[in-house]
């Protein structure tokens, strides 16, 4: 896509935004913290491109070419996906089953790895291109923090109906319960729950810590049930693991206080 863009004389980058306020500049590439629409698309275990036309601050500054780039990088991309079809198709359908079936660590809690770069810009006084030297934020791949074995399902009262519900609106299959579920799983306790100083998008937002115990859980018939063994499980890691940047423990659709046990369970192998 980039070079068919750079094939007609215009300019394209990897995205990043960028903050003021040092002497060095600071980009970062988007985060794994999957709230976006463009990041959660990859939950679907799907591939996802964004390009960007409108520009942060820029108005309407040069925003026929803008347009011209954005739809050049478009059109190389449905192109490209036409001209090799069959492996596109052949490795998302492999992909997607090795997610089903793979017995890797689910990846909780992760961060940018920062390194020291040069990136080219536009010095608009002099209308030519220099080299910056930058730190760049670097989240392909993100530094691992916290990570969990993959659970075989989660299992959670129906008193959480709201959250099988939430999960089904993602495209998760949830199934009901039609027996009592008494078995070993790892149980999460909350021994951290930090509120954000201020709102995000009207919510305030909780960073949770918790231990983890193996037990013996009882969950009445009419409870819920996701299986780990699906295409899109990886909502499922991301809303119900609570320490993530995007779990429904972190926007209090779970709410938690300091000691409390988490109620969505994770039923071990075998179990």
């Amino acid at each position: 896509m980039q070079a068919a863009v750079r094939a007609e004389g215009l300019r394209t980058s990897a995205y990043f935004t960028a903050s003021g306020g040092s002497d060095t500049p600071v980009l970062t590439e988007p985060s794994s913290v999957s709230r976006a629409g463009h990041n959660s698309a990859g939950l679907l275990q799907t591939v996802s491109f964004l390009t960007e036309t409108r520009g942060i601050r820029l108005a309407d500054q040069h925003f026929r070419r803008r347009v011209v780039a954005g739809l050049i990088a478009a059109e190389a991309l449905v192109q490209t996906a036409v001209d090799h079809a069959d492996a596109v198709l052949a490795t998302i359908e492999s992909a997607r089953r090795e997610f089903a079936e793979g017995e890797g660590d689910v990846v909780v809690v992760d961060r940018a790895r920062v390194t020291n770069a040069t990136w080219e810009f536009v010095d608009a006084r002099e209308g030519r291109v220099v080299s910056v030297p930058v730190q760049f934020r670097n989240s392909t791949p993100a530094q691992v923090e916290l990570a969990r074995k993959k659970p075989e399902a989660y299992v959670f009262p129906r008193a959480w109906e709201d959250v099988a519900r939430k999960l089904q609106n993602l495209g998760v299959e949830v199934t009901v319960l039609d027996e009592d579920y008494v078995g070993l799983a790892e149980v999460l306790t909350a021994e951290g729950v930090e509120l954000a100083a201020e709102k995000y998008e009207g919510v305030v937002e909780a960073t949770i810590t918790t231990s983890s115990a193996v037990k013996s859980v009882r969950v009445p018939r009419g409870g819920f049930r996701v299986s780990t063994r699906q295409k899109n499980a990886a909502f499922a890691f991301v809303t119900l693991e609570p320490e993530n940047n995007a779990s429904f423990a972190r926007y209090n659709v779970i709410d938690l206080e300091v000691g409390d046990e988490y109620p969505v369970y994770r039923v071990l192998a075998g179990q």
